[in-house]
């Protein structure tokens, strides 16, 4: 055992030495998230506040020159009315974006208001628009409603009451860390199962295809040591490099929403939940199985290539049997069933997700659980049986 922690200490230094894995294994994982959430962040933050500093140009077609909505569309600070003529005409300026709006008053429109009936409106827009220039006119229109409404139940004498025959209090079970875990907590395991990923590859290259190219395989092979325990050592590296990347992409998105001075309260008291202790360590309890498979599948890959070149592009297309399985855990509708807990991948990203809105079931944990583990011995053996083959770890 002494043997295999020299083995893993040297190896674990020089993969440190290494500013390639050094960058992808530490320094990305720790600061993508802040970077990508800051910039994030101000970006919305300033375009929230250009469209909120712009008026609406707003297209209006009324035969009537004097009814109340129009009258109260002028009353808003952030419309701009344009009259125009011809609908085709209209639309062909919204189309365009001259306009951010059309508006259609039907003929109509007064005597229905007259007669206690409902107005006919037009409204024209673009659904492509990626603002909230429909939900803005939308409110006006709603605020017109209420106090149309208001002042039809003051004419008949009524209260709000006696139009209103359900008066429905609803309660939600659900707790907000629950919410926030079903809707936003998938793409919480989807990174550091990335990450994982990424971390076990470039060590597993720099550690087997490396030597390689350094030409230092066969002197480690002429040392009086048991290729197992070389392989164990290298192993433990390759697989603590994956979790400790997987680690620090968890560390730097919270640093990263803390540094956020715009997040909700209530959302910085449901990330503290989340991080909690026992949600940490069943979440490192997947990923440390999860890197020990990641490290026995990259091994006879990394060991079998000739030079850093071949090796990345051999693993490479692996990113894709990763990242799908991930990205399929942040679909809707897609749960931790018996269905899907025996997938590899898939079941961790929804096992963390569970994770992290605290609704895992002890069986489906433990199932997880226990088929990573399958799974890494099955990679460890294939491993250990790709490094007693000569012709293949000797590759030139």
């Amino acid at each position: 055992m002494q043997t295999i922690i020299i083995i893993a200490r040297k190896e674990f230094l020089d993969t440190l030495r290494d500013r390639r894995t050094l960058l992808i294994m530490i320094i990305i994982p720790l600061l993508l998230f802040p970077l990508i959430l800051y910039t994030t962040a101000r970006i919305q933050i300033s375009q929230s506040q250009k469209k909120q500093a712009e008026s609406l140009k707003i297209g209006l077609i009324s035969q009537e020159e004097n009814t109340d909505l129009r009258s109260f569309l002028e009353k808003q600070e952030d419309f701009q009315l344009i009259l125009m003529d011809g609908e085709e005409d209209l639309q062909q300026y919204v189309r365009e974006d001259s306009l951010d709006l059309g508006l259609i008053i039907s003929p109509a429109f007064s005597l229905s208001m007259e007669n206690f009936e409902s107005g006919v409106l037009t409204l024209i827009y673009q659904s492509t628009d990626d603002d909230n220039k429909k939900e803005k006119i939308q409110a006006v229109f709603e605020a017109y409603s209420d106090s149309v409404l208001a002042s039809r139940l003051e004419n008949f004498r009524l209260d709000e009451q006696s139009i209103t025959p359900l008066d429905v209090d609803e309660v939600d079970v659900a707790t907000r860390q629950e919410v926030f875990g079903k809707m936003a907590g998938g793409f919480i395991p989807y990174m550091f199962i990335i990450f994982s990923f990424f971390g076990c590859m470039y060590p597993a290259i720099d550690l087997f295809t490396g030597e390689k190219e350094r030409g230092t395989m066969e002197t480690i092979l002429t040392v009086p040591i048991s290729r197992g325990q070389i392989l164990t050592g290298k192993m433990i590296v390759i697989a603590v490099s994956g979790l400790i990347s997987a680690g620090l992409s968890m560390l730097g998105l919270y640093l990263g929403i803390r540094l956020i001075d715009e997040i909700p309260e209530a959302f910085l008291q449901i990330l503290d939940g989340i991080f909690q202790a026992n949600t940490i360590l069943l979440l490192l309890a997947l990923v440390l199985p999860m890197a020990v498979f990641f490290a026995g599948i990259l091994i006879p890959i990394s060991s079998y290539a000739r030079n850093f070149k071949e090796a990345q592009s051999i693993i490479t297309p692996l990113n894709f049997l990763v990242i799908i399985p991930a990205a399929i855990g942040l679909m809707p509708g897609v749960e931790l069933n018996w269905s899907t807990v025996f997938i590899p991948i898939l079941n961790v990203a929804l096992a963390s997700k569970e994770i992290v809105a605290g609704t895992i079931k002890p069986v489906y944990f433990i199932t997880v659980f226990f088929s990573l583990i399958l799974l890494a011995a099955f990679t460890t053996i294939l491993s250990a049986n790709r490094f007693r083959n000569e012709n293949n770890i000797l590759r030139t």
